[in-house]
């Protein structure tokens, strides 16, 4: 990635999404985004584009899954 760019994600499903832009940053050959999603709220498929400059470089998707949490004993 060049010098100055700007990286970011949009997610979507049918009932939740949201979107993440950096500022500028170094130049780099490699990176990752990590970020949480409430699974109480976003149950489903969503698909993410990931952005270089607001331009849509890539394009992936993940899955949030209801399973129910187990108190430790």
């Amino acid at each position: 990635m060049r010098e100055g760019a700007r990286l970011g994600f949009r997610w979507s499903s049918g009932s939740c999404g949201g979107e993440y832009e950096t500022g500028p940053q170094q130049a780099l050959r490699r990176g990752y985004f990590a970020f949480y999603v409430d699974e109480t709220n976003c149950i489903g498929e969503h698909a993410v584009e990931i952005t270089v400059d607001g331009a849509v470089a890539a394009e992936t998707s993940f899955v949030v899954v209801n399973q129910p949490s187990v108190a430790p004993s």
